[in-house]
C-alpha cells in the first residue's frame, strides 16, 4: 500500500501543473468517457481518446513518461481511481471499443450503421440500434464456401469493407440485362472441328490481351467488358501494331448513361462504338471509379489528344449458345463478352473453378434482392481434375481473384455465362489495313 501511495503521489506531482493548464484549454471530458475501462494500468498505447487533431492518453505510463500526453481529466479520473477502489463501468450506456457515446451518435459496424438511442422500455437505459444489412465481407459465407469443398476458395477483400450486398449490386456490377429483341439476334454458328482441350488467348497472342482493370465504385461493367474485348481484338487484328487500352470513361461520359448508379446495357455500348467510336485510355482516362460521377463529355477536338484516331467497330454479333462454338470463336478470333448473374458468394472468390454455392441463403432474411447482372470478358478455356472451365477477366482490379481473373464451370451455363455471348470486329481506326 505504501508503494502504491508513493507512485500515485509521484504521478500526481508530475501532472498537476500540466493538468491545470490543459483543463483550462480543453475541459473535456476525456478519460471519463472511455468504456469499459476509463484508465489503463501500466503502458497501453491503445488507451487513448481523441482530442483536437490528435489523441491523449489515459494509461499509467503517460504520467511517468510525458505528462503532456495525458488527457486533461487524467488527474481527476485516473489518479483518483488508482488511489481508491475502482468501480465497475456502467452497463446502461452506449460504449464501443472503450469509448462512451451519447444519444444520437453513431458508429459503423462493417456495413451497418448503429445509433445510440434511449430505450423505449427504460428511459434510464441507452442502447445501440443497428441496421441489419448483409455485408459482402460476411465471415460466415467465407467459412461456408471453404468448408463446403465446392472446388473454389473464398476470402474477404479490403475493397468490400463496409459495403453491403445491396450496395455491391448497385455499384460494383452495372450491366442491365439485354432487351428481348437484342437477345433474339441470330447467332453465328462456326465450324467446331479441331478444338484443343485447353486454350488461353494470352498464350496464343502474347502481349495482345489486356489485363483486368478496376471499375471502382461505379456500376460500369457494361463499359469495361466492352472496351476490354474491343482492345484485345484490335491488337489481334492489327497484328500487334495497336496495343492501346481503350477509354471506358468516354463511353460513360458521352454515351448518355446516368452516372455510376444505374448501370448500362452492353448493346448501347456497342452501338456507341459503332457510331461514335472511342479513344485510347491515355487520352480520356477513367475517373468515375473514384468520383462516382459520369463526368463531362470531352470532345476529341477539345482534348489533349485531338490528333488521336477514333476506334470504331462493326455491329456486335452473337455466338450460338453452345460451349464448343464459343470455344471455337475465342480460339479463332479472340476474347468475347459474356453476361453473368452475380450472387454474394462471387464477390468473395479467391481461386479455383467457381460455381454458385447457394451458401448465401443465410443472408436472405436480411436482403430481399441478393443477385445482379454483370458482364465479363472470356479469354480462354480448359479443364482441371475433370472439371471444365472458362477463363474470364473481371473488372475489380488485379488484387481480386486470380490476378483479376476467375475460372468458372463450363458447359452447364453456370450463372448464365453461355446464354448471351457477343463479339465485334474493328471497323475503323489505327492499325487496320
Amino acid at each position: 500500500m505504501l508503494s502504491q501511495a508513493l507512485t500515485v503521489l509521484f504521478l500526481a506531482t508530475s501532472v498537476t501543473s500540466i493538468a491545470v493548464r490543459h483543463r483550462q484549454r480543453f475541459p473535456g471530458p476525456y478519460c471519463q468517457t472511455r468504456r469499459p475501462l476509463q484508465c489503463c494500468p501500466g503502458r497501453d498505447d491503445s488507451c487513448t481518446v481523441p482530442i483536437r487533431d490528435t489523441v491523449c492518453y489515459c494509461d499509467e505510463f503517460c504520467g511517468i513518461h510525458n505528462a503532456e500526453d495525458c488527457c486533461p481529466d487524467y488527474e481527476n479520473v485516473c489518479l483518483a481511481q488508482w488511489a481508491t477502489t475502482s468501480k465497475s463501468p456502467p452497463t446502461n450506456e452506449c460504449f464501443h471499443e472503450g469509448r462512451l457515446y451519447g444519444v444520437g451518435q453513431t458508429i459503423q459496424k462493417d456495413c451497418n450503421t448503429c445509433k445510440c438511442v434511449t430505450s423505449w422500455s427504460n428511459l434510464d437505459l441507452q442502447t445501440w440500434e443497428c441496421e441489419n444489412l448483409a455485408c459482402i465481407n460476411e465471415p460466415a459465407l467465407v467459412e461456408g464456401v471453404n468448408r463446403g469443398r465446392y472446388g473454389w476458395t473464398a476470402r474477404v477483400y479490403n475493397k468490400f469493407d463496409g459495403v453491403s450486398v445491396i450496395d455491391g449490386l448497385r455499384y460494383y456490377l452495372g450491366t442491365i440485362p439485354p432487351k428481348s429483341q437484342v437477345k433474339e439476334l441470330f447467332p453465328v454458328k462456326a465450324n467446331i472441328e479441331g478444338l484443343p482441350i485447353e486454350f488461353d488467348s494470352r498464350e496464343q497472342w502474347p502481349t495482345y490481351i489486356h489485363p483486368a482493370m478496376d471499375q471502382g465504385r461505379c456500376a460500369a461493367s457494361w463499359a469495361f467488358s466492352t472496351a476490354g474485348v474491343t482492345a484485345d481484338r484490335w491488337s489481334i487484328q492489327s497484328g500487334g501494331e495497336v496495343l492501346d487500352d481503350l477509354s471506358v470513361q468516354r463511353m460513360i461520359s458521352c454515351g448518355n448513361v446516368e452516372g455510376c448508379d444505374n448501370g448500362g446495357r452492353v448493346e448501347d455500348a456497342w452501338s456507341y462504338l459503332q457510331k461514335e467510336g472511342t479513344v485510347s485510355e491515355y487520352c480520356h482516362p477513367y475517373t468515375s471509379g473514384v468520383s462516382r460521377q459520369s463526368q463531362r463529355c470531352t470532345y476529341i477536338e477539345e482534348s489533349a489528344c485531338r490528333d488521336n484516331l477514333v476506334y470504331k467497330t462493326t455491329p456486335p454479333y452473337r455466338i450460338a449458345r453452345d460451349e464448343r462454338r464459343i470455344m471455337k470463336e475465342i480460339m479463332r478470333n479472340g476474347p468475347v463478352q459474356a453476361i453473368i448473374t452475380v450472387h454474394p458468394d462471387f464477390y468473395l472468390y479467391e481461386s479455383g473453378i467457381y460455381s454458385h454455392t447457394r451458401e448465401e441463403f443465410l443472408l436472405l432474411e436480411r436482403n430481399h434482392t441478393i443477385s445482379g447482372t454483370h458482364s465479363v470478358k472470356i479469354i480462354g478455356y480448359g479443364e482441371e481434375n475433370g472439371v471444365k472451365f472458362w477463363r474470364c477477366v473481371n473488372s475489380w482490379g488485379q488484387s481480386w481473384g486470380e490476378r483479376g481473373m476467375f475460372r468458372i464451370k463450363r458447359g452447364t451455363d453456370e450463372v448464365g455465362i453461355e446464354d448471351f455471348v457477343v463479339a465485334v470486329w474493328p471497323s475503323h481506326g489505327p492499325g487496320l489495313n
